[in-house]
């Protein structure tokens, strides 16, 4: 997603950082940010997409699962130029 719905947009040079982190006892953290377009920017007015949402209800499943209670969150991560770019940060069970 960081590349076909942000990065893909933009003219300049595109960045994906991922980071992965020991979160809570049986959790690890993931985090994804990109300089591209921005999340508001790049959904488009008449396209509805299911991947997310895919996304979401299979990360909520494998925590539920698993004991673990699921965060799911995705933000514009503001950077200061002309593309804020997106941030996207869950957590997944480690046992």
């Amino acid at each position: 997603n960081a590349i076909w719905h942000g990065i893909r947009h933009i003219k300049t040079k595109g960045s994906i950082v991922i980071l992965i982190e020991c979160g809570k006892e049986n959790e690890i953290v993931i985090s994804i940010k990109d300089n591209g377009v921005g999340i508001k920017a790049s959904k488009p007015v008449e396209h509805k997409s299911s991947g997310l949402e895919l996304t979401r209800s299979r990360h909520e499943l494998i925590c539920k699962k698993n004991g673990v209670k699921p965060r799911f969150e995705i933000s514009d991560n503001p950077t200061g130029n002309d593309c804020p770019g997106t941030q996207v940060q869950f957590n997944l069970p480690t046992n």
